[in-house]
């Protein structure tokens, strides 16, 4: 169900194709529509193409967890770890270290 919030986000997207903070806002567009084949290919596009916009990898590891994806999940919340340890983003990675332990704290 394409919303009017995704044709607005789209229309912006048109003119700034790379911009990771409108590649997000249409992630949890889609993500609310309940869009999940749109959500995991808009996450996935943040990953690929700006690997170091850090609120990425909490919400689709989040997603990925209530959709049964496990394994997908932990592997985005350790590259998220990676990268918020790097750029010293003490607060997205404290958000990302309590995820990962809630759910694989071995």
């Amino acid at each position: 169900m394409k919303s009017a919030r995704i044709d607005q986000i789209s229309s912006m997207l048109s003119a700034t194709p790379n911009d990771p903070f409108l590649r997000f806002a249409l992630a949890k567009e889609h993500e609310k529509n309940g869009e999940v084949a749109k959500t995991l290919s808009a996450y996935q596009w943040l990953i690929d193409h700006a690997p170091d916009y850090a609120g990425t990898y909490y919400h689709y590891g989040q997603f990925l967890l209530q959709h049964d994806e496990t394994e997908r999940a932990r592997v985005i919340l350790e590259q998220g770890l990676r990268t918020t340890r790097e750029q010293g983003d003490l607060h997205a990675h404290g958000e990302l270290r309590t995820l990962y332990d809630d759910w694989f704290d071995d």
